[in-house]
C-alpha cells in the first residue's frame, strides 16, 4: 500500500498486523516503512527502536534500522547496527556490506578490510561492495593512513575470487 501512495491504510494494515501477530519483527518494520514514508522521521524512528528491543537478534531489523540511520549519516550508529548484525550472522553478504562500508566511512580499515576479504569471494555483491569501499577510500581526505590502507585493499581484492 505504502507504494502505491496508500500510507493511511497501509498504517492500518501494519497496526493491525501487529495486533494479530506482535511476534513478526516485519510488522514493525513495515510500520516504520509507512512512517519514513509519509515523512514523519521521529514517528519511523520510534518504530525502529521498538522493533530491536523486541527483537534484538533479528537480522531484518538490524539491518533496516542500521539502513534507516545511514540514511540520516548517522554512521556510527548505523556500524553498530550493521556490525551487530554480522557478528550474530556472519554468512549475511548484506550484513558484511554494511558493516564494511560503514567501516570505511567511519575510517576503521582494518575491521572491514577483514570482512571484505572474508566476503568478497562469496557473491557478487561482496566483490562490487569491495570495489565501493575503495571508492570511498579515495575519496576521504584528511587521514594520513588512507593512502596505506588503500594498497591493502587493492591487494586484498586482486586476490578475490571472479565472478
Amino acid at each position: 500500500y505504502t507504494l502505491g501512495g496508500l500510507y493511511d491504510l497501509s498504517k492500518k494494515t501494519c497496526i493491525r498486523g501487529i495486533e494479530l501477530n506482535a511476534k513478526i519483527p516485519e510488522n514493525y518494520l513495515n510500520l516504520a516503512l509507512t512512517f519514513k514514508s509519509t515523512g514523519d522521521a521521529e514517528a519511523a524512528d520510534e518504530q525502529y527502536k521498538k522493533a530491536v528491543s523486541l527483537f534484538p537478534k533479528s537480522l531484518a531489523v538490524l539491518l533496516g534500522y542500521g539502513k534507516n540511520l545511514e540514511e540520516q549519516k548517522k554512521f556510527s550508529s548505523a556500524y553498530m547496527f550493521y556490525k551487530k548484525a554480522y557478528q550474530l550472522f556472519p554468512d549475511s553478504t548484506e550484513a558484511a556490506l554494511g558493516a564494511g562500508l560503514m567501516g570505511v566511512e567511519l575510517q576503521k580499515f582494518k575491521d572491514s578490510l577483514q570482512i571484505f576479504e572474508l566476503h568478497c569471494g562469496r557473491s557478487k555483491q561482496g566483490i562490487l561492495g569491495f570495489r565501493k569501499a575503495l571508492s570511498m577510500m579515495r575519496s576521504q581526505k584528511g587521514n594520513p593512513n588512507t593512502k596505506e590502507w588503500l594498497v591493502k585493499y587493492e591487494n586484498a581484492l586482486g586476490r578475490c575470487d571472479k565472478f
